[in-house]
């Protein structure tokens, strides 16, 4: 019994951190990121927050580790995760008003459409397959929401 219960516990080991990592989407820095967007070209996810913003902490502990919505995101896109407190010249540049927003760029960094505030994983998973999909060459991102 005992031999079991090790090889068990050693399993656990292995396996557990294995599965976070797969839960985890793979951010980039900016730089970087708009090089592999070309690269690849996958479209771009820009995640703008603050550590001081609960609506932030929300998307974190909620959206963003939506088995789905990591999925989507780990396939489709090159993410970007931006502290605006530490990049400010970056939230400018977006025009970013609140927190968290979220930005989609084309593979050659053009701006998709953005997204303030805190999304739930079942619309955020909605609104990554409008853009991977390239739905926005022909409706706006309200009008794939609502069905039209």
């Amino acid at each position: 019994m005992g031999k079991v219960k090790g090889v068990f516990l050693v399993t656990l080991t292995w396996v557990l951190p294995t599965l976070a990592f797969s839960q985890q989407v793979s951010w980039l820095p900016y730089d970087r990121a708009l090089e592999e967007a070309q690269k690849s070209g996958k479209p771009l996810f820009l995640y703008f927050f603050t550590k001081d913003c609960p609506y932030c902490r929300k998307m974190d502990s909620e959206t963003l580790v939506s088995s789905r919505v990591v999925e989507y995101l780990r396939e489709g896109f090159v993410s970007v995760r931006i502290d605006a407190d530490r990049q400010p010249q970056l939230a400018r540049r977006y025009m970013v008003r609140g927190f968290p927003t979220s930005w989609f760029l084309t593979s050659e960094g053009k701006p998709i459409s953005s997204l303030p505030g805190y999304v739930g994983p079942d619309e955020f998973a909605r609104v990554l397959r409008y853009v991977i999909g390239g739905h926005y060459r022909s409706k706006s991102l309200r009008e794939y929401l609502s069905g039209s």
